[in-house]
């Protein structure tokens, strides 16, 4: 078989023809590199590259997937509006946007499957029942353990839904037109509030002088001009409010470390009332379920008493200086203080009672930092309750 193969292979060579290889003409053009547009008919098995013509065609791609492609190009591309409570270290951020279905491609197997998020869905994860967060269950519902009218009692205490300060409040030190400070109770999750607080600050502005605005939470850089403006109007001002010839100054009055410590002990309060709250469903009965529940409710005043020792009294210390700094450039420059910040930040008396025992009265720590100015503070009542 061996020779009559060689014979075969030598019969088969004589009839190769030799050809001389191909004299290209020298042409001056300028060289610029060709990039085939992908199309769905493109296959890589070009003659011009004949050693490629064995290899298998590289699937198509179709044309959901350029135009997912081409939709992604235009929105990264596109300018990001400023969000303010997203400027924590001076970069604007943008909330992702809502799911939408662009590509329409084939499932593979071992590929996982996307829900399209259900609207007003938040996008947090770990949803086990519906409309609760990390098995988060109403606390009105808890079955029973062996006392009813204790049972009751706790589910009453727990389920409460009060807001401190929730009819607002006003700080009169002086006449509002007769103030050179403002300050703005703000609950940072009610939008309506919020805007209301900003048309307020656009009636106090005077015209002709210039205006410095602290806000709670913002570290980045100080904003001028137009910069203020879209950070303001992104929280609710309507710039076409405001008087001629005011310049306005966006600057932040809270520490980031301190203001980072409070993470932890805010986070693990949370975690505190999460596990609470999956006690109540507890199948357990009887003094030893009310023994382990009165542990856990001491473990939660502990961790929220740390808590309100770093975010309030620790911040009220850090918002005493910065206002104090603030005060003396605005005197310097003859501009108008502006300050938002939470009510507990304000007043006196502790947020966490609901009874009216004396009144709303001005921080001490806060009045003695005003040194005497007269100034004008209020907060609107809350557009909704949580």
């Amino acid at each position: 078989m061996i020779p009559i193969l060689a014979l075969l292979c030598t019969a088969a060579w004589g009839q190769v023809k030799t050809l001389p290889s191909p004299v290209l003409p020298t042409v001056s053009v300028p060289i610029v590199p060709v990039m085939p547009a992908l199309s769905p008919a493109y296959s890589p098995a070009l003659s011009l590259l004949p050693s490629l013509a064995s290899v298998a065609p590289l699937p198509s791609v179709s044309a959901p997937v350029l135009a997912g492609l081409s939709a992604w190009q235009t929105q990264a591309a596109s300018p990001r509006p400023a969000d303010p409570k997203a400027l924590w270290d001076g970069a604007v951020k943008k909330a992702a946007p809502a799911l939408t279905p662009v590509l329409a491609l084939p499932a593979a197997p071992w590929a996982p499957r996307l829900a399209a998020p259900a609207p007003g869905h938040r996008g947090v994860g770990a949803e086990t029942v519906p409309g609760s967060v990390f098995d988060w269950r109403p606390v009105e519902k808890s079955p029973g353990h062996g006392f009813p009218l204790l049972d009751r009692l706790i589910r009453w205490f727990l389920s409460r839904k009060s807001s401190s300060f929730k009819d607002g409040f006003e700080l009169p030190g002086s006449r509002r037109e007769d103030a050179g400070v403002f300050l703005y109770g703000e609950r940072h999750t009610d939008k309506a509030l919020i805007a209301e607080n900003m048309r307020r600050l656009a009636e106090n502005v005077q015209p002709g002088k210039g205006a410095l605005v602290l806000d709670e939470a913002y570290f980045g850089p100080r904003l001028f001009g137009r910069e203020a403006l879209d950070y303001l109007e992104a929280k609710g001002l309507d710039p076409d409010s405001l008087p001629d010839a005011v310049s306005i100054e966006v600057s932040g009055w809270d520490d980031r470390e301190i203001y980072d410590r409070t993470l932890h002990p805010s986070l693990q309060h949370h975690m505190n009332l999460l596990d609470i709250n999956h006690h109540l469903y507890s199948p357990e009965r009887g003094w030893g379920y009310y023994a382990a529940l009165a542990r856990k409710a001491r473990e939660t005043f502990k961790n929220w008493l740390g808590l309100r020792r770093e975010a309030i009294g620790g911040r009220n210390r850090v918002l005493d200086d910065s206002l104090r700094t603030a005060l003396k450039e605005a005197d310097r420059e003859g501009k108008s203080l502006h300050l938002i910040a939470g009510a507990e930040h304000l007043l006196e008396k502790p947020y966490w009672l609901d009874a009216p025992l004396f009144g709303t009265r001005i921080r001490k720590g806060l009045l003695r930092a005003l040194e005497g100015r007269p100034y004008w503070g209020g907060k609107p009542a809350d557009s909704v309750l949580e």
